[in-house]
């Protein structure tokens, strides 16, 4: 994928992985995500003696969706939701959230949380490893009627045959 040029190629695309089969389809039993269909899997992995963190910021909104779904694993964080604009007639500058996440859990991320406010995992609220995977599903313009539909169609072939290799 190149964002900048706005350019995917199928490459060496080899699909979700086996063991995230199970994860898929329990989140489509969730009404909200009946209709999710992800096609790439992030895994990362913060460890506090790395200082690992993730800035402020917004997905990409050209080719992902409007579901962000992370599922976080081994300690509980959070997830700071930040918005420069401040919020109605609240603020006028900076809105921050604290949005606690445990461990074993889910989050969506959609609508103005997906689109105006930006989210960041801060390096002071990393106190154990954690561990977490975050699925994203393709935009509109990849979807049936949109720009790029025939290559959406076969990314999401591939993706959900579940043949992937981790990377």
């Amino acid at each position: 994928v190149n964002f900048k040029k706005r350019r995917v190629r199928v490459g060496n695309f080899t699909g979700l992985p086996a063991i995230s089969r199970h994860l898929v389809d329990r989140m489509s039993e969730a009404p909200q995500l009946a209709s999710f269909k992800p096609v790439e899997q992030c895994n990362l992995d913060y460890d506090p003696l790395r200082g690992s963190a993730i800035d402020p910021h917004l997905d990409d909104s050209w080719l992902w969706g409007e579901h962000l779904v992370t599922i976080n694993l081994l300690s509980d964080t959070v997830l700071t939701m930040s918005l420069d604009q401040g919020w109605g007639d609240m603020d006028d500058g900076e809105v921050r959230v604290a949005v606690h996440v445990p461990r074993r859990s889910l989050i969506v991320v959609y609508g103005e949380a997906r689109h105006r406010w930006k989210h960041a995992i801060h390096r002071k609220d990393i106190h154990r490893r954690r561990v977490c995977s975050t699925f994203r599903e393709l935009s509109e313009e990849f979807l049936q009627g949109g720009e790029q539909e025939k290559l959406g169609s076969e990314l999401l072939d591939i993706a959900l045959s579940f043949n992937g290799v981790p990377l």
